[in-house]
């Protein structure tokens, strides 16, 4: 079952509190917001309304804005849909700096001060985010670490199951496996079949931080890691790192990259081999 799913208002809140919060930021919607003020008086005028480009193009904007949310983002599963926003944003880094330009002219500031300060309000949040996302992809691959540990230390021909998505790529001339990506395996499998399982929390995590996911089904992920701790022997441990924002919301960059890999062996003999 899908346990990402939501009714559809829910999941166009959803997206809008994302915007929001990751992908313009706070002070880049209160300049959204204000471009609202900006033109305000105009909308008693159609005169006005027609006659005023500027004011003509914010409404348009504004208009296409409102309708592509009402029909795009009123999803059923936005914990994996902000790619729906990628055809707005630009949209509203127009309208943000047309806001940020009304706001600087009304500051009791002079401009030397007020538009540099207007400029760092805007990019400090989303920037924040950014470079931790960036100095990710800057070190070695969580997969590539445990890829390493692995053609070090087990056996060339070892049986593997690979157990969760994105997870180790492992050469199949070097080491057979089966692949359960979708799921987690379940029944548990056995070590007269396979002598090491490379667990990936990508799936995990993606549950254990979504707000929509039922409690009972966290608590299930949790104890089927318990289930494999108690089963199995962990040889190796890659933990993913922690980076600001990086287990908010529906942080895709934090579930595609650099997952949580613990590779287990499942007989005797394998974890002799592997020491």
């Amino acid at each position: 079952p899908d346990y990402f799913l939501v009714d559809a208002w829910h999941g166009l809140g959803y997206l809008l509190l994302y915007t929001a919060l990751f992908a313009i930021g706070l002070p880049a919607l209160v300049c959204c917001l204000a471009t609202l003020a900006a033109i305000r008086r105009s909308f008693v005028s159609a005169h006005r309304l027609l006659l005023d480009s500027r004011v003509l193009a914010i409404a348009l904007v504004w208009l296409l804005l409102v309708v592509y949310g009402l029909v795009a983002l009123r999803t059923i599963r936005p914990g994996h849909s902000d790619n729906l926003l990628i055809l707005i944003l630009p949209f509203a880094a127009v309208l943000g700096g047309i806001g940020a330009n009304w706001l600087r002219q009304r500051l009791p500031l002079p401009d030397i001060i007020a538009m540099p300060a207007i400029c760092l309000l805007l990019i400090i949040q989303p920037l924040i985010l950014s470079l931790g996302a960036v100095k990710q992809f800057t070190q070695p691959d969580s997969r590539h670490i445990m890829l390493d540990w692995i053609h070090r230390r087990v056996p060339p021909g070892s049986r593997f199951i690979v157990n969760g998505a994105y997870n180790v790529p492992l050469d199949e001339a070097i080491y057979p496996n089966a692949i359960s990506a979708r799921y987690y395996v379940d029944p548990l499998p056995s070590g007269a079949d396979y002598d090491y399982m490379l667990y990936s929390d990508a799936k995990a995590f993606d549950i254990l931080r979504a707000d929509m996911v039922p409690q009972s089904v966290k608590e299930a992920t949790r104890d089927y890691l318990r289930q494999l701790d108690a089963a199995f022997t962990r040889l190796a441990t890659i933990q993913r790192p922690a980076w600001t924002g990086s287990e908010s919301m529906m942080n895709m960059a934090a579930y595609w990259h650099n997952p949580t890999l613990i590779l287990y062996c499942l007989n005797p003999a394998s974890c002799a081999a592997a020491e």
